[in-house]
């Protein structure tokens, strides 16, 4: 049984969401550069709030939502890791911080 955790995202998460995000089949960046390392620092705290869920201490999945933009900056799941229900939780976890601050996401 594989040991999952969900936390808050951190700057050292940053390399393994990026290789997340470029690693996906679908919605597939045409130009990788456009994601920048800094969005994913502003997205930390200063944009919004970021998610990761861990399957036996490695970063499978993360989710960022955009304060400013009420609504999902980030949903991404790594190949091989689909299927396990982790991205709706993180989505609930995105859920949840928007109601705590009164905030309707758009989705």
């Amino acid at each position: 049984m594989s040991e999952v955790r969900l936390r808050r995202a951190r700057s050292a998460d940053i390399p393994a969401m990026s290789a997340i995000r470029l690693s996906v089949t679908e919605n597939v960046l045409s130009d990788p550069a456009r994601v920048t390392v800094q969005m994913y620092k502003d997205y930390l705290d200063k944009d919004g709030r970021g998610w990761v869920a861990e399957v036996d201490g490695k970063v499978a999945r993360f989710s960022y939502a955009d304060r400013a933009h009420a609504s999902i900056w980030a949903l991404f799941v790594s190949p091989g890791y689909e299927g396990l229900g982790l991205g709706t939780a993180l989505l609930d976890l995105a859920m949840q911080r928007a109601a705590s601050r009164k905030i309707r996401l758009a989705l």
